[in-house]
């Protein structure tokens, strides 16, 4: 509930930038005495222009209706088959505390992530304080527009917009606590830019002939650790696993409102902020002249009899807000709920991979950045670009395998191929669960297998020529999925017409020694297979490859549980 006007405080917000795109609100809640409150509130022109892409999909009441397939929709429907719907309904036991977006067109994500921890409260009894950054990062960054119509293919987190529809967009991510990656303000994201010389101005503007931003300047900003830190990927696991949309005409029936609500929902809302505060009620109430501004925030209850509906918002305040019916019959817009999560223990992994490598495949060195991830179809698209040695730009096309931490791609033959297309040098790599710094895998170049080292941190592989079956031999540090070790290959055996016999030794981080013998074949002596058991439950299979144009580099994976993961080997 909202607290008396003696009580409502807000915090100092810094001085807003653009003002051509922003409006100042002032006294936006109760009437308070020498205070000014100011809040970024996007214009409805700008919000159109940068969102229309998101408007593409409406799924009605009367469809969440009929799907019956989710155990919790039959039992939510059967409370209240057969009664009226309450007269009031207030989930304010779920929801964690309210935040602030300071001066950040960020509404659409505080709202949405507000509706993730009100679920995971519902569904876990977890009572979580998630990153409104990093989900940012990754709803704003991981979009794509093909054609091109800008000189960049995704937006950056750096801009503001968004809406409640996006949350079909945050099904493909998880998201870490607000430990691992809080959030930034206005200032603090521009002095972050700042120290990023390659990410350039970063000013947005809707008229392509006049926005000069560039994606290596989006890449550089997105993809610094000093924004966004490795180990918020590494600890993202709290994500959304079903959703449901409607369209203006279903929102603004009040009727719906309520049901959603007595349904057990907290329902995400757009709005055309054109309301007053009542000075006796503070209820925010319609206002047919007021200037109005875009908002998004999250309906969390209602009372019929004082025809208001109850809000978390995400400025500050010190409790939830109200609006009246008519004001929500007038100015609410498109909406959505998220209708489960995903177990904590079992996260969705897309998200890992997203960033900017250092590549080597079979000596061969370049960078590749991952920028987006599959829908939830996991279909192949565009998910970056390689940039090889020589500066040549490929798109790169693929989707998500081995449940999302590994990914399966194509180096195809332009920069701006079409993002299915299947065609060019494909590859398969999987980033480390212990390790979200380091990815390992394999090539296919004409029907041969070939290793693959990826590292977000620069690393050092020395020049190799002429590959023979005996560089196999000495001493390599090895590190698969995360696990260190030290593997010895002292001697070789020939195996007459089918290759040779390695006498090798691994010694793992805490110091046991476990002696095995690998295998290299005639056919393709730069792939070492071998099986390391680590105890009697666990021989594990290793399939290592030599870059034959390196000198000191063997990459590729091994399988455990039945999962692929990645190795590498370097030689010391």
């Amino acid at each position: 509930m909202e607290s008396s006007i003696e009580q409502k405080k807000f915090v100092p917000i810094e001085p807003i930038p653009e003002m051509d795109r922003i409006e100042l609100i002032d006294n936006l809640s109760f009437k308070f005495v020498n205070a000014k409150e100011q809040i970024a509130i996007q214009n409805i022109k700008d919000f159109q222009a940068e969102n229309e892409q998101y408007f593409d999909l409406k799924e009605g009441l009367e469809n969440f209706e009929s799907q019956d397939t989710s155990k919790w929709k039959r039992e939510k429907k059967s409370m209240f088959r057969f009664f009226s719907l309450p007269s009031q309904v207030l989930w304010d036991e779920f929801q964690t505390g309210i935040r602030n977006q300071s001066n950040r067109n960020t509404c659409s994500g505080f709202a949405m992530v507000a509706a993730i921890e009100a679920r995971y409260k519902r569904d876990y009894g977890l009572d979580l304080d998630l990153s409104e950054q990093f989900f940012w990062h990754c709803y704003k960054s991981t979009g794509i527009s093909y054609p091109k119509i800008f000189k960049y293919e995704n937006q950056s987190s750096f801009w503001g917009g968004g809406n409640s529809q996006g949350i079909k967009h945050a099904v493909n991510f998880s998201i870490p606590l607000e430990e691992h990656c809080p959030y930034l303000s206005g200032s603090a994201m521009t002095a972050i830019k700042n120290q990023i010389p390659a990410a350039g101005g970063l000013q947005w503007k809707g008229d392509p002939a006049l926005n000069t931003v560039t994606q290596g300047e989006v890449d550089a900003f997105e993809y610094s650790p000093l924004y966004i830190p490795h180990s918020a990927r590494q600890n993202a696991k709290y994500g959304i696993e079903s959703y449901q949309l409607f369209s203006p005409d279903e929102i603004r029936d009040t009727s719906n409102l309520e049901k959603l609500l007595a349904w057990g929902n907290e329902v995400i809302v757009d709005a055309n902020l054109k309301w007053k505060t009542n000075p006796d009620t503070g209820v925010r109430e319609y206002d047919s002249t007021a200037s109005g501004g875009y908002h998004v925030f999250l309906v969390v209850g209602y009372d019929r009899d004082q025809q208001v509906f109850y809000i978390k918002n995400s400025w500050n305040e010190p409790g939830l807000i109200r609006v009246n019916y008519e004001f929500a019959e007038n100015c609410f817009s498109y909406g959505s709920i998220v209708t489960s999560v995903t177990d904590p223990k079992t996260p969705n992994r897309k998200n890992r991979a997203v960033g900017k490598w250092n590549m080597n495949h079979d000596g061969w060195k370049g960078s590749l950045t991952i920028r987006r991830f599959t829908k939830e179809d996991n279909q192949i698209t565009r998910l970056g670009h390689y940039s090889a040695s020589d500066g040549s730009l490929k798109a790169i096309n693929g989707n998500f395998i081995h449940d999302g931490s590994g990914i399966q791609f194509y180096i195809t033959d332009g920069e701006n191929s079409e993002p299915t297309a299947q065609t060019g040098q494909q590859f398969i790599i999987n980033v480390y669960s212990w390790d979200i710094t380091k990815a390992a895998g394999t090539t296919v170049w004409k029907n041969t297998d070939y290793g693959v080292y990826l590292s977000r941190t620069a690393f050092n592989s020395k020049h190799g020529k002429d590959f023979v079956p005996t560089k196999w031999k000495g001493t390599w540090d090895m590190n698969h999925d995360g696990w260190k070790g030290v593997l010895t290959i002292t001697q070789m055996t020939t195996i007459p017409l089918l290759g040779w016999y390695l006498h090798s030794e691994y010694k793992t981080s805490n110091g046991t020694t476990i002696a095995f013998k690998g295998f290299v074949s005639k056919q393709d002596p730069h792939i070492l297979r071998m099986n390391i058991k680590f105890s009697e439950a666990n021989t594990q299979p290793f399939v290592l490859h030599f870059h034959t144009w390196s000198a000191d580099l063997a990459s590729g994976y091994t399988l455990w549980n039945g999962k692929r993961f990645g190795a590498v080997a370097m030689k010391r």
